[in-house]
C-alpha cells in the first residue's frame, strides 16, 4: 500500500536543538512550524489515517528553489539536473519529515528500514513524501 502527499513551499532542514544559559534543550521555533506543517499536509489528504505499526518505507524528494541572481547557464544546469543543492544535510531533510510523521502516519520512525532522500532544483519549491507498506492485514 502507498500514500503520498506534498509539502509546498521551499524544503526546511532540522535544525540542532538549541540550549538555555541554565543547560535546557529546547526546539527551535522554525523546525517545530516546520513539523507542524508537515503533519497538516498529510492530516489533511488523509484525516482517517490510522498510524501504521509495521515496517515502512519512505521516499522524500526536495525540491528547491532557483536563485533568481544565477546566470542563465546556471539555472539551465539546474533544471536539467545537471546541479544538485549542496546544503542542507540530506539526512537532516529526511529526519524532519520522518520526526514530523511519528504518531500520524506510523506509530514510531524507527519502522523505517528503507529511506531516500532526493534533493534537485525545481521552480515549484516543494517536497513530496511516499510511504509504502505491506498490507497489515
Amino acid at each position: 500500500m502507498v500514500v503520498d502527499f506534498v509539502i509546498h513551499g521551499k524544503p526546511f532542514a532540522k535544525q540542532r536543538p538549541k540550549f538555555t544559559k541554565t543547560g535546557h534543550a529546547y526546539t527551535p521555533d522554525s523546525t517545530v512550524i516546520y513539523e507542524n506543517l508537515v503533519r497538516t499536509c498529510f492530516s489533511q489528504k488523509y484525516p482517517e489515517h490510522v498510524p501504521l505499526t509495521c515496517p515502512v518505507r519512505m521516499t522524500i524528494r526536495a525540491y528547491y528553489p532557483i536563485a533568481e541572481s544565477w546566470p542563465k547557464k546556471k539555472k539551465a544546469a539546474a533544471l536539467i539536473g545537471w546541479l544538485k543543492p549542496a546544503k542542507p544535510d540530506w539526512d537532516n531533510v529526511g529526519k524532519i519529515v520522518s520526526d514530523a510523521l511519528n504518531q500520524i502516519a506510523y506509530a514510531d520512525d524507527a519502522q523505517i528500514w528503507d529511506c531516500h532522500v532526493m534533493k534537485v532544483y525545481d521552480t515549484v519549491p516543494r517536497v513530496e513524501v511516499q510511504i509504502e507498506w505491506e498490507d497489515e492485514t
